[in-house]
């Protein structure tokens, strides 16, 4: 492996997507059309968005044969989930076999969905579902980013570290003399994403010890983030399982309340077409 490592390639993200995403419904009918002239001149995008409207999971009374009505029946929280998705894919679609198809393609997305349900559980309604979904869906993004500037080498550094059970960010910085997080941070300071992101990608809970002075969305996406691994199969260290426990403790909740984060859950989410794009 190379003892210094230059990161060589930042994909871009498209103007359309980091349009969306920082799209706040205000007033539903000028939100609405706003958001569809948005859209519309990205064909690729408008198809996808039709695909998933007309899929068994979404699908209403009719086909969906315009933009306008997908709009209307996904609604916006899922176009966001949808429009950042496809984004996601676009990078990641060369690192979808072996290791990475757990690692990049799954992990992440999971720990988006997760997200999301644990907002409900831990009953934080002043978090916004759709921010933490991407907050979720781009913590790790750093892994991606290293992934693409050595796809070899790193799928080696996530086997050493499942093998060996060592903490990823030790082996990267063995390997690589940096780390996803550090990656991630720059990445999304590149892409503007804003500063609670950034605060989410710098700022992994590791150990119970470090529960108690994170941030809500820290927390709830640390755990989420853990549980994602465990039902992805990614590494997840003993440290690790005692912040999971700390953080229900932290929100008063009962250890069994995330045990509906199991096998039958991430069979009902591989249904959910976002998860396929």
């Amino acid at each position: 492996m190379p003892n210094t490592f230059e990161i060589k390639e930042i994909p871009p993200i498209q103007d359309v997507v980091l349009k969306v995403v920082r799209y706040e419904l205000d007033n539903e009918i000028s939100s609405s059309n706003e958001l569809l002239n948005i859209i519309t001149p990205d064909k690729g995008l408008s198809s996808e968005i039709l695909r998933v409207a007309n899929s068994a999971y979404y699908a209403g009374v009719g086909k969906v044969e315009n933009l306008q009505t997908a709009l209307n029946r996904l609604g916006l929280r899922t176009i966001k989930m949808l429009v950042m998705s496809a984004a996601n894919s676009n990078i990641k679609a060369i690192l979808r076999k072996g290791i990475y198809e757990k690692y990049i393609h799954q992990y992440p997305l999971v720990t988006a969905f997760i997200a999301v349900d644990l907002l409900k559980t831990a009953r934080r309604t002043d978090i916004n579902k759709d921010d933490i979904f991407i907050e979720g869906l781009l913590a790790k993004i750093g892994m991606t980013v290293i992934a693409l500037n050595a796809k070899k080498e790193y799928a080696q550094v996530l086997e050493t570290a499942e093998k060996k059970r060592m903490a990823l960010t030790a082996v990267e910085e063995a390997a690589f003399k940096t780390n996803h997080i550090a990656v991630g941070a720059a990445l999304a300071r590149d892409w503007n994403l804003g500063d609670s992101i950034i605060e989410v990608i710098e700022n992994p809970i590791t150990d119970a010890a470090a529960v108690t002075g994170a941030s809500d969305r820290v927390r709830i996406i640390a755990c989420a983030d853990i549980i994602a691994r465990e039902l992805t199969g990614c590494l997840v260290l003993e440290p690790e399982l005692a912040a999971k426990s700390a953080i229900a403790a932290h929100y008063g909740l009962a250890p069994e309340a995330l045990d509906a984060f199991n096998a039958g859950y991430l069979a009902a989410l591989q249904e959910n077409p976002l998860f396929t794009i």
